[in-house]
């Protein structure tokens, strides 16, 4: 968790350094929507804000809030997307492409199984009977993924309606996984596994086609 408050505040660092653009006054800026799919995987809610206006081109930086309620895939989550926008068009209508990066926290359980063989006292023996032990593990989890989109965004100048259409196509970066077993009396350590490009949250996938849809509003002061 404390990594992904590392993240968030420079995000919003390198949002307070991208103040200085060349906006006229009459164009609304801010916008708040909330996103289906798309780069927090789940849903979100985001704000978006205008860093430049020129006759055809945009760019705009995104921060999002997605907490994961518990479900069969963990007991809680969160996650905070941030994305960094480049826009095409004079009207309302808008090419979007960008890049997105997305730090998640998560906590599930996690089960491994274990073979071997037993005698009456259960104690390993080469000649007893094969048994099958299930061990259960509370998992401390942390991502950081790699989400590019390319899409459609509608946004009118004078505010009001926004509007959200995109291939997010999501892509491994960080893993990191600290497990406790939950019901060995003798072992209390914990066990720690990392790497890097390897996987996505509650996937064993490196990579993972995805789109989103986002409907909001962009203020009008």
């Amino acid at each position: 968790m404390k990594s992904i408050l590392i993240l968030f505040s420079i995000a919003l660092s390198l949002f307070s350094l991208s103040q200085t653009n060349t906006m006229s006054n009459n164009v609304k800026r801010n916008s708040l929507y909330l996103e289906i799919g798309g780069q927090s995987l789940f849903y979100s809610l985001n704000y978006d804000k205008l860093l430049q206006k020129n006759e055809n081109f945009n760019r705009s930086f995104s921060v999002g809030v997605s907490v994961i309620p518990k479900s069969t895939l963990c007991e809680y989550g969160v996650s905070i997307p941030v994305s960094y926008n480049f826009l095409y068009g004079k009207t309302e209508h808008k090419f979007e492409i960008g890049i997105g990066l997305t730090p998640v926290y998560t906590v599930r359980h996690t089960t491994q199984q274990f073979g071997g063989t037993v005698d009456s006292e259960g104690m390993m023996n080469y000649g007893g009977q094969y048994v099958t032990y299930v061990y259960k593990y509370l998992s401390h989890e942390k991502y950081l993924y790699f989400t590019p989109k390319i899409g459609y965004r509608y946004q009118k100048q004078e505010g009001g309606l926004f509007f959200k259409a995109e291939l997010t196509p999501v892509f491994a970066g960080y893993f990191f996984q600290r497990r406790f077993n939950e019901e060995h009396v003798y072992d209390h350590s914990s066990h720690v596994t990392s790497s890097l490009f390897k996987n996505i949250p509650f996937s064993s996938k490196s990579v993972q086609l995805w789109a989103g849809i986002s409907l909001g509003w962009t203020l009008k002061r």
